[in-house]
């Protein structure tokens, strides 16, 4: 190689050492730009989108909106389901019409009196088939036999006094066997529904035994 070159005038030597310096510098502009990547100022912008701080307040915010927009969704069902209770409550009312017409007792007697009738009335109303109605006149029995154990506590009630618990205890269950009657009555169980007559006419007679002590007194 060494003695090639030699054999090769200087003059015609020079432009072919110019042409290789040239084809090198080029090649290593080439270079230059495929590294560009690797500039400081691409590394500060990669090294900054690393640096960049999560918005770990913005997710938060994100999220509490979110679990709002739930809570007032809940909060708007659970308000029509309030609403449309009450609206049933309202058309269960309806359904039954107007309340049973009654004279207020005023005493012990007057109110096993007002019992009295009430459970005629029912006892009609179950040989005519007619059960729905049965729910007003069973609900004036449950109003008045809470009463009984103030009216029996009274000084001129003519009830022994030692009676008196007793009278308490019968009077809570013959009030408490008005939604029995009343569920019977609504679903049309004629059967059901003479049960639970029978079991209040039955507590009835045990109220009513001391307002005939008194009356033969």
């Amino acid at each position: 190689m060494t003695s090639l070159l030699n054999s090769i005038p200087m003059r015609k030597l020079m432009p072919m050492v110019a042409i290789a310096f040239a084809l090198f510098a080029l090649n290593g502009c080439s270079g230059d730009q495929d590294q560009s990547a690797d500039t400081p100022e691409a590394g500060e912008h990669d090294e900054a989108v690393s640096q960049a701080p999560h918005d770990d307040q913005a997710d938060d915010e994100h999220d509490e909106a979110e679990y709002e927009d739930h809570a007032d969704d809940d909060l708007a069902e659970a308000e029509h389901d309030e609403v449309g209770h009450d609206e049933a409550e309202e058309g269960e009312d309806e359904h039954h019409g107007e309340e049973a017409e009654f004279t207020e007792p005023h005493n012990y007697a007057e109110a096993i009196h007002v019992i009295h009738e009430q459970l005629e009335k029912i006892e009609a109303l179950i040989d005519s088939g007619k059960l729905d109605d049965v729910h007003a006149e069973a609900a004036v029995i449950r109003d008045v036999a809470n009463t009984l154990a103030k009216f029996a506590l009274a000084k001129d009630s003519g009830v022994p006094q030692d009676a008196v618990k007793d009278i308490n205890l019968t009077a809570k269950k013959l009030a408490a066997t008005f939604e029995a009657i009343d569920e019977a009555g609504d679903s049309g169980n004629l059967a059901e529904t003479q049960k639970v007559y029978d079991e209040m006419y039955e507590l009835f007679e045990s109220l009513e035994q001391y307002v005939e002590e008194h009356d033969d007194d």
